[in-house]
């Protein structure tokens, strides 16, 4: 999988004790799997669909676009709303 770019990582099961490394490690990548696996269940839970049942690309296109947006908004509504906006460095 190395050639075409894809780096497979393997997740330590917790059927053992794991030391303060396999933690951080499994931490690091369920907090990646988190944020992609979130995207896709807001779009296909609250959004209606992720397959698009449109004749044509463009519709398509433009139908994928306006769910991307939407949750764009939703996002940015929540950060607001909950105050999660990074401070800037002075």
């Amino acid at each position: 999988m190395q050639a075409k770019g894809v780096d497979t990582v393997v997740v330590q099961k917790g059927v053992r004790v794991l030391n303060e490394t396999e933690k951080a490690e499994n931490r690091e990548i369920s907090s990646i799997r988190a944020r992609v696996e979130h995207t896709f269940a807001v779009m296909s839970g609250q959004a209606g669909r992720i397959f698009q049942k449109y004749v044509g690309g463009v519709r398509i296109q433009a139908a994928i676009q306006m769910m991307n947006l939407c949750y764009n908004i939703k996002r940015y509504e929540t950060i607001t709303r909950l105050d999660l906006l990074p401070v800037a460095a002075a």
